[in-house]
């Protein structure tokens, strides 16, 4: 049985039923648009080879990729000094803000508990150094050296299917961004930053720290 959000669903129909009402011209100028607007990234020059598969391997497996640039190091030796520094900026901010004039007393305490409150996420998820729970994650995955889009495919589904199943489960800090995404963010929603392993990674920004 698929799951469905409720939302998606009632877009779907309203969706169908506008393009059943339209002129197969419109709907020829409409797929159009969308070809155009993908193909302009490649607009000006061909991406290799590598930088292609490089990419598709990067999003559609990415905790394969994290396995492969993390290591017991990093738990020991960079994330506490990433904690740490993540500390000194949380101090700097609150004593920004109680020094702050424009904020009157309630409004600093609300910001101070927020940032009290505030979780972070710094590298990876440490069971991905685990071989036989990351095998055990994709397992169901099929992937043939000779099938690209088929591979695609696969994938794709795949992950479709996870996201549908963790529907409405408590996953506790729950990733929303991948580890091995050279990227770090905060997200307001869930009041929690998070720093991936691959942005303190050479030769991006290396760590910094020493």
């Amino acid at each position: 049985k698929m799951l469905i959000y409720r939302t998606d669903l009632e877009y779907l129909k309203r969706f169908v039923k506008l393009m059943a009402q339209q002129e197969p011209q419109v709907i020829e100028v409409f797929i159009w648009h969308r070809v155009a607007a993908y193909l302009t990234f490649h607009a000006f020059e061909e991406k290799k080879t590598e930088e292609i598969c490089a990419r598709s391997v990067q999003s559609h497996i990415p905790l394969a990729v994290t396995y492969t640039i993390s290591d017991e190091k990093f738990l020991t030796d960079i994330e506490p000094r990433l904690q740490q520094m993540l500390g000194g900026i949380r101090e700097g901010f609150n004593r920004i803000v109680l020094d702050t004039s424009w904020m009157d007393e309630k409004t600093k305490n609300a910001t101070l508990e927020k940032a009290l409150a505030m979780r972070s996420f710094i590298g990876f998820p440490e069971w991905v150094l685990d071989v036989e729970k990351l095998e055990q994650f994709y397992d169901g995955l099929q992937i043939t050296k000779s099938l690209y889009i088929r591979n695609m495919i696969n994938a794709i589904e795949f992950f479709r299917k996870k996201m549908l199943q963790s529907w409405r489960k408590n996953h506790g800090l729950r990733l929303v961004i991948d580890p091995s995404a050279v990227d770090a963010m905060y997200s307001a929603q869930r009041n929690r930053i998070f720093i991936p392993v691959a942005i303190v990674q050479y030769p991006f920004y290396y760590r910094g720290l020493e």
